[in-house]
């Protein structure tokens, strides 16, 4: 982080490559971990949000992701420029990469 301000990240690599995204959350393993200036988002679990848009001009993410996968993104992180998505739930939102203003609910079962 070189002049990002307001942020909070607990986990291995959470916000690892972030440099100047500001109010971002990011709690888990790789979550948000290739933001770099992205604001306002908010990544919690295991590789939620882990491919946010890497690129270095500022956008505002304002995603809010909860679970495992969530909304974790095309590996390509420059790709990434979906916003206002909700989505909770494991693998909620898993690929998307430009879509906006969704929401999603996904529960993982687990068979007999």
């Amino acid at each position: 982080n070189s002049t990002g301000s307001l942020n909070t990240a607990t986990g291995s690599s959470a916000l690892q490559n972030n440099t100047t995204g500001n109010n971002n959350s990011a709690y888990g393993l790789n979550a948000l971990s290739s933001n770099v200036a992205g604001i306002n988002g908010v990544a919690v679990g295991f590789n939620s949000q882990y491919y946010a848009n890497s690129t270095a001009s500022v956008w505002d993410n304002t995603n809010t992701s909860i679970g495992f996968n969530s909304l974790r993104g095309s590996a390509t992180p420059s790709v990434n420029t979906g916003t206002n998505n909700t989505a909770t739930g494991r693998n909620a939102m898993q690929a998307n990469s430009t879509g906006n203003y969704n929401t999603a609910n996904f529960r993982f079962v687990i068979p007999d």
